[in-house]
């Protein structure tokens, strides 16, 4: 699929995004999961905060994340394994079960410990998304014009749940009660997990792994140590984490004590939060064109603003406009956050990084949640949010200082990528692939007069060329010339043939070396790209005077 143009409009990338079928399947899920995850959030901090005070909220933040951050390497396993969106709509099931059990313990006003001892099965379950999603996208993305669009889109519909979920909530609890809250949280896992297994037409698995959950998390802390990109993209992302867990620690006693209308107006500030992710998540569907490290740091700054703006209001008109500020702050982090940990590796290490980003991520959340809520029981609210401000600000100036760097240092360098596109058989790929694809290109350089692959050998490699320029030849014939920009050696990977000509370099130049592993693996699974390259050979085979598989016959 062709790149979107520069100046296309958000509401055309977002329509490029939900013409692939697969990705609005994956869209529709997150919608659905997010509402229901938004809706269990206000309801579960109302009634801590009702149950045990200010500090209720930190404990069901800091338990709930930890059994997240213990769950994050097991779906990373499962991943290697299985189909990534099954794994998914299994966590969505588990949860939407785990929700359904607390209902019976608040109508039998069961203890603290058995209740929280359910809040942590439902944790086990909220990494799902954030462990799987995020390495499920690039897989089902055409292009990587369209990735970003589906990161942002993803980003949109999680704002615009937060809003609708919220909603949901304080709608349920100011006519119900929270038993009617949580049976609504129920149907949306439900509706949650069904989009997911109509997913089809691309092989989202890696390979059969069998490493165990040890393995995933030491191969995980493995991509993080080999990449320095990945290593500072987690750090801010883990920033924003913080952010999120002191924010929601506290939003109850913003309502509470800064706000003076009643815990009960906790799902109205998330609304607010939510409304304004939800324009940040439109305005985040044209980042990207130059940099995404720029409106990240723009989101660290508006939080920074939100929080200090906050110690010192007490007006609701105020205050609602400030938390929509904040929303669309962390709607741009999470959005250029997300691409970037998508671009800092790609494959297997891909999953492994979004696990182990996952593990630290819901951690930190949890360690920031239980800090802000013992902050603020200790020092007050105001105290808490300044702190949180000063924390933005840190990161917003670490993000300046290195963030930058991360688009200039990507792995997979325009070169390679350029080269891997200008083979058609590899168009059709997706963006996981492709990227894949340009990090396993090895340089060799070839002087004048170098054989590069000789009739009648065993033929292990394909070639592209970068520069320089080449001759085939038959039987000591030739046949044709190659200059930058063509390949040759495809023939014997798709077909386990020996070499059918001999190319020798008349010009010195440089070529990109492809595994027979890594050119097998990108038509794995990709019936498009298999049926180009076969046409592709028989062209080949056509012009090297060789008898070739009939037109339209499986290699």
């Amino acid at each position: 699929m062709a790149e979107a143009p520069a100046r296309a409009s958000r509401w055309a990338a977002c329509r490029d995004a939900l013409s692939n079928a697969n990705i609005a399947r994956a869209e529709a899920s997150i919608a659905a999961g997010v509402v229901g995850h938004v809706a269990w959030l206000s309801t579960m901090l109302v009634v801590t905060f009702d149950r045990l005070g200010p500090i209720g909220p930190g404990w069901f933040i800091i338990i709930r994340q930890i059994a997240g951050a213990t769950s994050a390497p097991v779906y990373a396993a499962l991943a290697g394994r299985f189909r990534r969106e099954r794994v998914l709509a299994g966590a969505i099931v588990a949860r939407g079960v785990a929700v359904a059990l607390v209902i019976p313990l608040l109508e039998l006003h069961a203890a603290n410990a058995l209740l929280f001892l359910v809040l942590t099965i439902e944790g086990f379950t909220q990494s799902a998304p954030k462990a799987l999603h995020d390495a499920l996208l690039p897989w089902l993305a055409e292009s990587p014009a369209q990735l970003v669009a589906a990161n942002a889109l993803t980003s949109l519909l999680e704002t615009a749940g937060v809003t609708v979920g919220a909603g949901v909530a304080a709608v349920a609890l100011g006519l119900s009660g929270p038993s009617a809250a949580l049976a609504t949280i129920v149907v949306l896992c439900a509706f949650g997990a069904w989009p997911l297994f109509t997913i089809g037409g691309i092989e989202t698995r890696v390979g059969n792994d069998s490493s165990r959950v040890v393995n995933e998390l030491a191969g995980g802390f493995g991509v993080l140590r080999r990449s320095p990109n990945a290593r500072v993209v987690v750090a801010v992302l883990a920033v924003t984490a913080s952010l999120t867990g002191i924010a929601q620690s506290i939003v109850a006693s913003i309502a509470s004590d800064l706000l003076h209308i009643g815990a009960d107006g906790t799902p109205v500030l998330i609304g607010a939060v939510g409304v304004g992710g939800l324009l940040g998540g439109i305005a985040s569907l044209s980042v990207g064109r130059r940099s995404m490290s720029l409106p990240l740091i723009i989101g660290l700054l508006s939080c920074a603003l939100v929080f200090f703006a906050l110690t010192v209001t007490s007006a609701e008109a105020l205050a609602i406009p400030l938390l929509c500020v904040f929303g669309i702050g962390i709607t741009y982090q999470l959005v250029c956050g997300r691409t970037l940990l998508q671009r800092s590796v790609s494959g297997r290490s891909l999953d492994l990084l979004v696990g182990i980003n996952a593990l630290i991520v819901v951690s930190i959340t949890g360690v920031a949640g239980l800090c802000g809520a013992e902050i603020n029981a200790a020092m007050g609210v105001r105290a808490t949010l300044r702190l949180a401000g000063g924390l933005a600000l840190l990161g917003a100036a670490y993000a300046l200082w290195r963030l930058t760097r991360v688009e200039r240092l990507s792995p997979v360098q325009r070169e390679e990528l350029d080269a891997i596109k200008s083979v058609e058989a590899f168009r059709p790929l997706t963006v996981a692939a492709t990227n894949q694809l340009a990090s396993a290109l090895i340089v060799q350089q070839s002087a004048e007069g170098d054989v590069v692959v000789r009739q009648g050998n065993p033929a292990e490699d394909m070639f592209l060329i970068g520069s320089g320029v080449f001759e085939a030849a038959v039987d000591g014939q030739h046949v044709r010339t190659l200059h930058q920009g063509d390949h040759f050696g495809e023939i014997g990977l798709l077909f386990n043939a020996p070499r059918t000509a001999t190319v020798r370099c008349v010009q010195a130049g440089a070529l990109w070396r492809l595994r027979r592993e890594d050119f097998l693996s990108a038509i794995t699974g990709n019936s498009t790209a298999k049926d180009v390259i076969g046409a592709i050979a028989d062209q080949r085979l056509a012009h090297a005077g060789e008898i070739g598989p009939a037109q339209g016959d499986d290699p």
